[in-house]
C-alpha cells in the first residue's frame, strides 16, 4: 500500500508523501514525552518504537510537527 501511495504522489508531481504515525508501544511508557519517545533510538540507530522502525526501513524520515 504504501508503494501505491508513493507511486501516486510521484504520478500527480508530489515530491513526498507525508502521513502521521502513531507509535504502537507508546502506551507502555504514558509518562514520557511524544518529543522525546518519538525521537528515542536503538543501539543500531533505527527508532526504538517497534512501528516506527517499519516505517522508517520503509524510507520514511522523522520529523515532528506541533500544534498551532
Amino acid at each position: 500500500m504504501l508503494s501505491a501511495m508513493r507511486d501516486n504522489a510521484r504520478a500527480k508531481g508530489f515530491g513526498e508523501v507525508v502521513a502521521p504515525v502513531r507509535p504502537s508501544a507508546k502506551h507502555l511508557e504514558p509518562w514520557a514525552p511524544m518529543e522525546e519517545y518519538a525521537f528515542r533510538t536503538r543501539e543500531d540507530g533505527l527508532p526504538h518504537d517497534p512501528w516506527l522502525r517499519v516505517h522508517v526501513r520503509a524510507g520514511a524520515s522523522r520529523r515532528w510537527h506541533r500544534r498551532r
